[in-house]
């Protein structure tokens, strides 16, 4: 696309807190390309303290529409109409540009940005074609269901379709001298007896597929301990604080359970401490990445090299099985993950551990 003199851009992700981080490439190139543009940024709650504090965008919005579903015409047209009134308050902003930042899975999903689109009524509309179903966007890049690529390099081929400019593709979080201080408050609050590598592990995740399962993570950790030593923080969300329990019942070293009582951010600063961070592949894996904290991803059914750049500070451990990759949020079989077992783990933590 020729560069072109554009006032207003809305930049829509509404994805979780990794789909969102993995945007802060394109939106800081995005200013760098258009500096004198006014640029909102629409996210949903629970993402949205991960891109607080940057300078990429001039307003940020927060509207959890993706949650709506076609059967809210008949049983919740309450929250249907209050969906319409927030898409036609944007109306009246005459975006000069819209731009959906997430593929489109499936061809209700194409259908529900081809809607939003329409009532936001923006000149020129942006996206990934995923598979064809992009037809709402005047500017596109074309990607595969099962896209080969890292998130932020398709990103970048989608700002350069758009007339912006190359960037560097570091992902980054905004920390101030709050979430600093908060970090090392909590962290003195754990009481460890003595100074060690600080190990932080994550056990939970939103999605019951993505779970390896607390002993699996235990073998790990203790295992670790017998050749090095180590305190353990065990981090997570609230909904994560009983898995977190568990793992901590089942450690022979010092441990400190976290789940639960950090925002995003003072997690990202404690993230920052931690010699080694060994995960699931969930929000906190990719917080850890942006916080240049070496990692040990186990990975289940997701499109890892869409969302894991390559490092030799990430090692990810996970098995190509007849069913994966898939997008399973529950999982009878489990297969991929029944078939990580925990001394591939342990020796890839031990990689990257004798490295500090």
């Amino acid at each position: 696309m020729r560069k072109e003199k554009i006032d207003k851009i809305l930049v829509m992700n509404l994805g979780g807190i990794g789909d969102l981080l993995l945007s802060v490439p394109f939106l800081r190139g995005l200013r760098q390309s258009y500096p004198d543009s006014f640029i909102t940024l629409w996210v949903v709650n629970r993402a949205k303290e991960i891109v607080q504090g940057l300078n990429y965008f001039d307003e940020l919005l927060v509207f959890d529409l993706q949650e709506l579903r076609f059967s809210d015409f008949i049983f919740r047209p309450g929250r249907l109409w209050n969906a319409l009134i927030f898409l036609l308050s944007q109306r009246k902003k005459k975006y000069s540009l819209a731009i959906n930042l997430l593929p489109l899975v499936n061809i209700l999903s194409a259908l529900k940005v081809a809607i939003v689109f329409l009532l936001i009524g923006s000149n020129k509309k942006a996206g990934r074609d995923t598979n064809g179903r992009g037809f709402i966007y005047g500017i596109k890049i074309y990607e595969k269901d099962m896209p080969g690529l890292y998130d932020v390099n398709l990103q970048a081929s989608l700002l350069e379709e758009i007339g912006g400019k190359k960037t560097k593709k570091e992902l980054e979080i905004y920390l101030g001298e709050e979430e600093e201080s908060n970090a090392g408050r909590i962290l003195k609050g754990c009481g460890f007896s003595d100074v060690r590598l600080l190990v932080g592990v994550n056990p939970g995740a939103d999605w019951p597929s993505k779970r390896w399962g607390a002993g699996n993570f235990a073998e790990v950790i203790n295992g670790l301990s017998e050749g090095m030593p180590i305190n353990v923080v065990i981090t997570g969300g609230g909904n994560d604080e009983g898995i977190a329990k568990e793992l901590a019942g089942l450690l022979k070293v010092e441990s400190c359970v976290l789940a639960g009582k950090t925002t995003l951010k003072t997690l990202a600063a404690i993230l920052k401490r931690v010699d080694l961070f060994i995960t699931n592949d969930t929000g906190p894996m990719h917080i850890a990445i942006a916080v240049k904290t070496p990692v040990v991803a186990v990975v289940g059914p997701g499109y890892f090299k869409r969302f894991i750049p390559e490092s030799p500070d990430i090692i990810t451990v996970r098995k190509d099985v007849d069913c994966s990759p898939c997008t399973r949020r529950e999982c009878d079989s489990m297969k991929c993950l029944r078939e990580v077992y925990p001394f591939e783990v342990l020796h890839a933590a031990e990689r990257l551990l004798k490295r500090r």
